[in-house]
Formats: structure tokens, sequence, C-alpha cells
């Protein structure tokens, strides 16, 4: 019996997924950052600008976007036509937005 208990115990662990935490810096590309995280991760960004010039798009669930202690990061929108699509439960958390323009809003669920 013990050793049953043993190997579903094992078993389980190797199904076990930890929660990662990447560490982003504003010279970096954001969006590379974004695409390296899996649902339950934690993109921990560095004081600075983060410059998207491109479309950027939010489409993984739970992934939390969070300012490091004591950081301010901002996301610009540089690009003329820059978007940023929001497809899934992401979490902004102390996270500032420069040259953010909403032209269509449609909130679903939540509320």
């Amino acid at each position: 019996m013990k050793r049953l208990s043993l190997f579903f115990a094992i078993l389980a662990s190797c199904f076990t997924v930890q929660a990662a935490v990447i560490n982003c810096q504003p010279a970096g590309d954001l969006s590379w950052y974004y695409g390296q995280a899996q649902p339950g991760d934690t993109l921990l960004m560095a004081d600075g600008i983060y410059d998207e010039a491109y479309s950027m798009t939010f489409d993984k669930e739970g992934v939390v976007l969070k300012a490091a202690e004591g950081a301010k990061p901002v996301i610009a929108l540089t690009g003329e036509w820059t978007t940023i699509g929001l497809y899934a439960s992401t979490t902004f958390d102390g996270i500032g937005f420069e040259e953010l323009r909403v032209h269509r809003l449609d909130v679903l669920g939540y509320l």
C-alpha cells in the first residue's frame, strides 16, 4: 500500500506545473517576454518605457504583468496604428500606458 501511495505521489509531482516569474527589462521586446509566458506566469517589469511600435495581443489565460517593487513601467504605443488585443484574463498590476486611445471596447463577462 505504501508503494502504491509513493507511486501516485511521484506521478502527481510529474504533472505539477510551477508558475514562473519572468524578469523584463525595457530594452527588451515585451512581445517576446509575453511569448515566453505560460498561463499563470508573472512578467515582472523593471522601471522604464517599453516601446511597442507594433500590435500586441494578450491572449494567454492568467498571465500577470506586474511592476517590480518600486518600479513604474510604462507601455508606450508609439506606432501610428499600434493596437493591443485583450483576449484572456491578463492582469496589469502597476503598469502605465502612454498614448493609449480607446477606439472600440467590448467588455465580456466579469461585470
